[in-house]
């Protein structure tokens, strides 16, 4: 999938020894034109979190996603339209 980034907002979340970061990304798939959102948490996708979290309005990126065991979508790779990650 191919998308294109509308905002990025990135949080702490948890409490005591158990805190992480997510970043919610508001995004354009370039695919369907659709307007969506997900939640990316550091701990589960760190690479994807990782370049995310840094990601400004209007930057493309391609995504790799991937079922998890408990049937959810997780982005497995992010990496930038315009080469890199």
């Amino acid at each position: 999938m191919k998308i294109k980034i509308l905002r990025v907002d990135v949080t702490e979340a948890g409490s005591g020894t158990r805190k992480y970061k997510q970043a919610e990304v508001t995004y354009r798939d370039l695919t369907t034109e659709k307007v969506a959102s997900k939640k990316i948490m550091s701990f589960a996708t760190p690479d994807a979190f990782s370049v995310l979290k840094d990601a400004v309005q209007d930057s493309e990126f391609d995504i790799q996603s991937e079922k998890d065991s408990n049937g959810f979508w997780k982005w497995t790779k992010v990496t930038s339209a315009n080469g890199g990650e």
